[in-house]
């Protein structure tokens, strides 16, 4: 049996990791970017370094929390145990306490991901552009050339990104998710810096900020990322970029003083699930195809595992 992953974030990874652990299973997998890891990725600006994306997660079931064992004994994740504050333009600073542990990766959020693939075949800035059959069997298209042939393409891409891939006909069912986008501001910082390691905003633009380098393991000078409101980054979606940056620059000035050398922004379009599948994955039996991620069942890295792992679970099946 031949599959065919695309997507190298937590989802991907897992699922081919468990899939390419069964008998007569080949699995190979794809990924557009640079690097793995999806929405837990870093960027390397000259001495700093941003997790820009996920900033954290948490491990509220037992199964996650058991596969989690390793990589915490290995020294790949560590529990986070930041001084967080709320700030507002409003109200004076709080500080915050989180009630259950929090995780993060090692020496980046992308290194859990690493991690899990590094036996895997993995393939790199290769965007499938659609997967097309031939003769009963699936072909991934990309630019360069076709790759193929599988009895199976699973996609851990969000849903709009997935129906792009597959046939018109299928998968109609997962356009009921949502997605709010997000700008994340990255800002590279010098002199003086607060004293809080991490931060939720209110009455802001700016929604959550979190010095990366202070997490475990990181090996950065002062690097601040900000992540926008998801109603705010809706609104100013096709604003010119510059423009937003220096919106978000202003916001995190109206909460905190910081000075910056460097000033960066990413936009996800696909940040955070207003509306999960409400199915633990996506599956066609008839066509061959699967899909899984987070915005099956939450929003969350657990939810992105779990996901993954039951569908692994249902070829375990077969």
């Amino acid at each position: 049996m031949k599959i065919a992953v695309i997507g190298t974030g937590i989802a991907g990874v897992s699922v081919a990791k468990r899939l390419a652990a069964l008998p007569h299973y080949q699995v190979e997998l794809f990924d557009k970017g640079r690097g793995t890891g999806g929405r837990m990725s870093v960027r390397h600006t000259g001495a700093h370094s941003f997790d820009h994306g996920a900033q954290f997660f948490t491990a509220r079931t037992a199964a996650f929390r058991d596969f989690l064992r390793d990589y915490q004994s290995s020294g790949v994740v560590e529990e986070w145990q930041p001084k967080i504050a709320t700030l507002s333009p409003k109200a004076e600073l709080q500080d915050r306490v989180w009630r259950e542990p929090h995780f993060v990766a090692l020496p980046n959020m992308n290194g859990l991901c690493k991690a899990i693939g590094e036996e895997l075949n993995v393939l790199l800035n290769t965007q499938v552009h659609f997967v097309e059959k031939h003769d009963g069997y699936w072909w991934l298209k990309t630019a360069e050339q076709d790759f193929g042939p599988y009895d199976w393409v699973v996609s851990t891409a969000p849903p709009e990104q997935t129906r792009q891939m597959f046939p018109d006909n299928i998968g109609q069912d997962m356009d009921a998710t949502g997605f709010a986008p997000c700008f994340s501001l990255l800002l590279g910082c010098s002199g003086s810096l607060p004293s809080w390691d991490a931060a939720i905003v209110k009455d802001s633009p700016v929604s959550w900020l979190a010095f990366t380098d202070r997490k475990p393991g990181r090996h950065s000078q002062p690097s601040l990322v900000a992540h926008a409101d998801g109603a705010w980054s809706q609104l100013h979606y096709d604003t010119d970029r510059e423009e937003v940056k220096h919106l978000l620059v202003d916001a995190v000035a109206s909460v905190a003083e910081i000075t910056h050398a460097a000033a960066g922004l990413h936009r996800w379009r696909y940040a955070r699930v207003t509306e999960p599948f409400g199915q633990d994955f996506w599956i066609n039996e008839a066509s061959q195809l699967a899909a899984c991620g987070d915005w099956c069942l939450g929003n969350r890295v657990e939810d992105a595992f779990t996901s993954a792992t039951r569908l692994a679970q249902r070829f375990e099946e077969r």
